[in-house]
């Protein structure tokens, strides 16, 4: 089993700086404002069920890079 600091290096490719939240990493990323528009749209998730595992502002950032 390969460790986690590992991870990458068989494709030779390095560890980057952890990813800061306040801070755009692609240009397509939505800035707060544009966020503070679209997540009114987004529904809550369902009561009953198990908690949101994924940020929902990263998935719709990942929709925006087409």
């Amino acid at each position: 089993m390969r460790s986690t600091d590992s991870r990458g290096a068989a494709c030779g490719l390095k560890r980057t700086a952890p990813v800061q939240p306040d801070k755009l990493r692609y240009p397509s990323d939505l800035t707060d404002e544009e966020w503070s528009h679209i997540e009114p749209l987004i529904p809550p998730a369902k009561r009953g069920g198990r908690d949101r595992e994924v940020d929902v502002r990263e998935v719709v950032n990942a929709s925006c890079m087409c």
